[in-house]
C-alpha cells in the first residue's frame, strides 16, 4: 500500500492531503493556533505539533491508513515573488520550517519531496485549480473535497493546493504553457 502525504504551508494554516496507492482518501487544513495568553505567537514547534495531531486525528478512522507510516511525502517549498503581496523572509522560513517538522513527524521513513510552486502549479491561480479538481479527480474524491470545503470554507484554498501539489507528484495532471493538462487519462 503506498501512502502519501501532501503539505502546503499557509500564514492562516496548513493545507494537506493524503492519498493512498494514488487516490485522494482524505483532505483537510489545519489552522494557526492562537498564542499564549500574552499574545505571543505559538512557537514553531507548537505550530507543527498541532498540525501532526490534527492530520493524524483525522486520518486515523480511515480504514488501513494508519499506523501504517506515510511512504512519501511532497511539501510545497516556500519561494517569494517580487511585487506579488510579498512575505517578510522570516515568514517564509517559519513556514518552511513547520512544514519540514510535519513531514518529519508523519512521514519519518519516508522520502520528502520539495516542490516550488512554479513546478506545480505555473502561474495557474488556485481559484482557477479549483475549478480543475474535477478533471483529474473521480466522484468519490471529489465527495471528499466537498466535505473537507465545507468544513474549511476560506482556507479551502490551503487545502486545494495541497490536493494539486499531490496530483502533480503523481503525475496525475501537469501545467504546460499556464495550462491545466491530465496526465494519461487517469483518474
Amino acid at each position: 500500500m503506498s501512502l502519501l502525504l501532501s503539505l502546503d504551508p499557509g500564514r492562516q494554516g496548513l493545507g494537506w492531503a493524503a492519498f493512498r496507492d494514488g487516490k485522494l482518501v482524505a483532505a483537510g487544513v489545519v489552522k494557526q493556533p492562537k498564542g499564549p495568553r500574552d499574545y505571543e505567537q505559538a512557537s514553531l514547534q507548537e505550530v507543527a505539533d498541532n498540525a501532526r495531531t490534527e492530520i493524524l486525528r483525522t486520518v486515523q478512522g480511515l480504514t488501513m491508513l494508519l499506523p501504517s507510516p506515510f511512504r512519501s511525502c511532497v511539501v510545497e517549498r516556500m519561494t517569494s515573488y517580487p511585487g506579488k503581496g510579498q512575505y517578510a523572509a522570516n515568514d517564509l522560513l517559519d513556514l518552511q520550517a513547520i512544514g519540514g517538522m510535519v513531514a518529519g513527524a508523519l512521514c519519518p521513513l519516508a522520502g520528502i519531496s520539495w516542490l516550488r510552486p512554479q513546478e506545480w502549479k505555473g502561474s495557474v491561480d488556485t481559484e482557477i485549480l479549483a475549478g480543475k479538481l474535477g478533471t483529474w479527480l473521480s466522484p468519490e474524491e471529489l465527495a471528499i473535497c466537498a466535505v473537507a470545503e465545507k468544513k474549511h470554507k476560506k482556507r479551502w484554498h490551503n487545502a486545494v493546493d495541497a490536493i494539486h501539489l499531490a496530483g502533480k507528484h503523481l503525475r496525475r495532471w501537469s501545467v504546460q504553457s499556464g495550462r491545466v493538462s491530465i496526465s494519461n487519462g487517469q483518474r
